[in-house]
């Protein structure tokens, strides 16, 4: 039927087929006619998106709202946070050992992760390993800031540093996860 009317065509006997230039013709004016959303569709969307919990649930939401509209798979690819520069670094204790580290970019990435520390740390010290972390991340690009924890790690300085290393490399991974290019797909 289509090569009836024109629309695909077999360039060998053994190959499969082509669309012509008729057939993307026809493709073209189709996409053309695709009428503006209804606003029960936008009602939807937008509620179906509001407040989402974090950047991960905004994603999932976003290729099912597209999916059901287009009855199509769809495809989301989280915005890239290479180029991001941190913000403000947290450390929140968990135990006298292990201490959850939060990240944050300018581009709205928000980032946790627990990091076991051979050594127990106080309140104080905490507030210090945050203050000389914090001096040396925030305001920088996420590949500059991994850099300079990277430096940190390998200098062979002062072996009381032990919890300032261990939580240097624990950000250094997570930060390698922040420039992979993730997508979410659905339907």
């Amino acid at each position: 039927l289509l090569e009836d009317e024109e629309l695909i065509t077999a360039p060998h006997p053994s190959s499969g087929r082509v669309p012509t230039d008729k057939g993307y013709r026809v493709f073209v004016d189709h996409l053309a006619q695709l009428r503006p959303l209804t606003v029960a569709q936008r009602t939807a969307i937008e509620s179906f998106l509001t407040a989402p919990a974090d950047l991960d649930d905004l994603m999932v939401r976003t290729v099912r709202v597209l999916t059901q509209l287009t009855g199509q798979v769809a495809l989301a690819q989280y915005p890239s946070f290479a180029r991001a520069r941190l913000t403000h670094i947290e450390l929140v204790a968990l135990a006298p050992n292990r201490l959850l580290i939060v990240l944050v970019t300018d581009a709205g990435g928000v980032s946790q992760r627990m990091a076991p520390l051979p050594v127990d740390v106080d309140e104080t010290d905490m507030a210090l390993l945050r203050a000389r972390l914090s001096a040396l991340i925030t305001q920088r690009a996420v590949s500059d800031a991994a850099d300079r924890l990277q430096a940190l790690v390998t200098a062979d300085e002062h072996s009381d540093d032990l919890a300032l290393r261990a939580l240097a490399a624990v950000i250094i991974e997570e930060l390698g996860e922040f420039r992979q290019e993730r997508l979410v797909m659905a339907g």
